[in-house]
């Protein structure tokens, strides 16, 4: 990367540093000269002030479409005073930040950010923004202030930046003299800022942070099941050996341990207002400052083995099936025999059934392989508007058994459909 303007350099976007002025109110021919960067000598002071601190670390800018890096310092009262106190009939007070890349600065050392950097002529050096506070403090009460830096280009989300503020004094003898904050570690990147705040406790949306983040869509769809308690989600392939660290879903933090792949521990909180079937989103944030968009869909239940096929048990004409099921992979059924509970042989013809499946089975494109089925096959009862689709049956034996069959023996003569359903050898 070259080493142009700071403006050019991390697509910096300015016209008064956001909350910041670069115009230099001064009313003395002192403060005009420094303002406008003529040279001038100005003496730095040694003392520091205690309540004159910059915070720790740095917050990133969410205001609008466009990514940056935002420092805030403090400056008490009784610092204020005290600054007053030792420049007895000084001239003006102002307070300013200095940011800059820090990989630009000595020993990336704050003690090396001085303000003499951005006095070129023009307040902006390569690699050094100044920015005078447009809420100056004055003494009357506890103030802070803050500089941001715009960064509209994502790609300088892991710039380092550092930031150093100071106080500029003009005193009775019209000399310059600088006095810096104390400064706490502020040495960050957007990306690292962003991490921070997302996984943050208190933090409950994701409201303009996703900015910092490299959006990946995740090929996988999770399974929100009717009634659990708990949910794993399905984790999309991640880059390396990242880890998740947070989840949202339509803006909120969802409720969810990351600790060991995720889990959600209140799964209602995506399902809620959710029609059986319907599908959803949520985005897992990680810490390579990936996000990635996860399909979901609320079912009653995902089919995962050939065991969990025994939840279409027919056990007599209080049997309804009428949710939303799913196959979630291709299942290895070559030793389960699906069998039923009880028989129906009351029922002759065509019949608007009002038992067995009268929801819906999606198989997703997936494959059932080797399935035995007896006595009424799959569901035994497909009732009126059930449906059945998307599956594929491979291998299937029977046992010889009346009215033995694949989906089932009874299926009702009013809108059940099987569309996509194919049985090969």
């Amino acid at each position: 990367m070259n080493t142009k303007k700071l403006s050019l350099v991390c697509g910096v976007t300015f016209s008064a540093c956001l909350s910041m002025a670069f115009a230099f109110l001064g009313s003395t021919e002192t403060e005009r000269a420094y303002a406008e960067g003529e040279t001038v000598t100005a003496v730095t002071s040694e003392k520091t002030y205690e309540g004159f601190e910059m915070e720790l670390g740095a917050s990133v800018r969410i205001a609008d479409e466009n990514g940056g890096m935002r420092f805030t310092t403090s400056v008490s009262k009784a610092a204020y005073e005290a600054i007053e106190a030792d420049y007895e009939g000084y001239k003006s007070i102002t307070f300013y930040t200095l940011i800059a890349r820090a990989d630009k600065i000595e020993e990336k050392s704050v003690a090396n950010l001085t303000m003499e950097l951005g006095a070129d002529g023009s307040a902006l050096s390569d690699y050094v923004l100044r920015c005078k506070a447009t809420n100056q403090p004055n003494g009357e009460a506890d103030a802070t202030y803050k500089a941001a830096l715009v960064v509209s280009d994502s790609a300088n989300y892991g710039v380092e930046l550092m930031a150093r503020a100071a106080a500029v004094v003009v005193d009775a003898n019209d000399q310059i003299n600088y006095i810096y904050a104390t400064s706490n570690d502020n040495l960050r990147t957007m990306n690292e800022i962003a991490l921070a705040e997302i996984t943050d406790e208190e933090v409950t949306s994701d409201e303009g942070l996703e900015k910092y983040f490299t959006t990946q869509k995740a090929t996988s769809v999770s399974y929100l099941e009717e009634g659990a308690t708990e949910v794993s989600l399905t984790l999309p392939s991640l880059v390396g050996e990242e880890k998740v660290v947070a989840a949202f879903a339509n803006g909120e933090k969802l409720t969810a341990d990351v600790t060991e792949g995720v889990k959600l521990t209140n799964p209602a909180e995506l399902t809620e207002g959710l029609e059986l079937g319907a599908e959803t989103s949520f985005t897992l944030y990680t810490d390579g400052n990936n996000a990635y968009t996860v399909s979901a869909q609320y079912v009653t239940k995902a089919i995962k083995t050939a065991e969990d096929l025994g939840i279409f048990n027919y056990q007599g004409t209080s049997t309804v099936w009428d949710g939303y099921y799913v196959l979630a992979n291709d299942i290895d059924a070559s030793e389960y025999v699906h069998a039923h509970t009880a028989k129906n042989n009351s029922v002759y013809g065509w019949a608007a059934y009002t038992y067995g499946l009268l929801g819906t089975f999606d198989g997703k494109g997936h494959t059932i392989d080797g399935i035995t089925f007896g006595y009424g096959g799959m569901f035994l009862m497909v009732a009126t508007s059930a449906t059945v689709k998307n599956v594929a049956f491979t291998n299937v034996k029977f046992k010889a058994e009346q009215k033995t069959a694949v989906l089932a023996a009874y299926v009702s003569d009013l809108n059940s459909t099987a569309p996509n359903v194919t049985l090969e050898d």
